[in-house]
């Protein structure tokens, strides 16, 4: 089933009790939709919605959990990423999952779908939705108020040629807040909250592979599509969240990782965290600050092409 079909089912109240087991599949992990999906759920359904934590729980703890009720009570159990378990246990909890017929509903996220499952439906989302998709998500809870957003999604479109569905809500969330000043919501900030991502993760892609050469070859060709100011906030935001997840995957902590993870480059996600330490990210993280503290205090903008020359030695 794809995410379009899958909105228009969930307004049916009952409709994720029907299944034992729920996968939604899709290349990156939607944190914002997950998070909205399931405040919804529990506001429309009477059975209890429940959060398991497989680093928190031993598996004979939650596998009983799933097997047994409360007095005949279903629930709707919400797993998380299966991909961030260790190998053996991943696979024995996916064989768990392919056989599981309930009592209740198991729900959890994966970048690959599971073969088979006795009584499981897959929900695909692609890397990308379309603009109807979009109105359809924003329907799920409110008509009217997605109506009033129509401009933004409008102006979201026209600014990127893939639209995600946690920018979708990102913009959605600040839309409301504008209210009337929704056309100064679109000039002034759209601009700051989604922007090109196939460039700028590309650009980030170099960066944190170390490949100096396609770095400087990119900046130089969209360094002035956006304001110093820009550049600053955006490089902050990428290596307080790779120092983060170099920390988490030093540690083991992989669904902390994952939590941490959304705008990182993929291939800084698979492989190139290992050429970082937490204390050069850190260091570099402390370094744009400074850059950022310099440049409101009149100091040359040209400070940010030093930090490159320095983080690639």
């Amino acid at each position: 089933m794809d995410i379009a079909t899958f909105f228009t089912n969930i307004q049916e109240r009952s409709f994720l009790e029907r299944f034992s087991v729920v996968q939604f599949c899709s290349p990156q992990y939607p944190l914002l939709f997950f998070s909205a999906l399931f405040e919804r759920v529990k506001k429309r359904t009477d059975v209890l919605v429940r959060f398991f934590d497989f680093d928190a729980q031993s598996d004979v703890e939650i596998a009983m959990a799933f097997q047994t009720t409360f007095l005949g009570m279903r629930g709707v159990y919400w797993l998380g990423d299966i991909d961030t378990l260790d190998g053996a246990r991943k696979k024995k909890w996916v064989t768990f999952l392919m056989h599981y017929t309930g009592p209740h509903t198991l729900i959890f996220y994966s970048t690959v779908a599971l073969e088979s499952m006795i009584n499981g439906i897959t929900i695909s989302v692609a890397e990308g939705i379309d603009k109807k998709t979009a109105v359809a998500l924003l329907n799920i809870d409110n008509y009217e108020e997605a109506r009033l957003c129509i401009p933004v999604l409008e102006a979201l479109y026209a600014r990127l040629t893939v639209v995600t569905l946690d920018q979708v809500y990102v913009c959605m969330r600040y839309a409301r807040l504008a209210g009337r000043n929704k056309q100064v919501f679109i000039n002034e900030w759209l601009g700051l909250l989604v922007y090109s991502e196939k460039s700028l993760f590309t650009l980030s892609q170099y960066f944190f592979a170390k490949d100096d050469k396609k770095f400087f070859a990119l900046w130089s060709v969209i360094r002035k599509e956006y304001s110093t100011v820009f550049w600053i906030l955006f490089w902050s935001e990428q290596l307080f969240r790779a120092s983060c997840y170099v920390q988490c995957m030093k540690q083991r902590k992989h669904a902390d990782a994952k939590k941490i993870s959304f705008r990182l480059p993929f291939s800084f996600i698979q492989r190139d965290w290992s050429l970082h330490t937490y204390g050069q990210l850190r260091d570099a993280h402390a370094a744009i600050y400074s850059i950022d503290c310099n440049v409101k205090n009149g100091a040359d903008e040209g400070s940010l092409d030093l930090f490159y020359s320095k983080f690639f030695v």
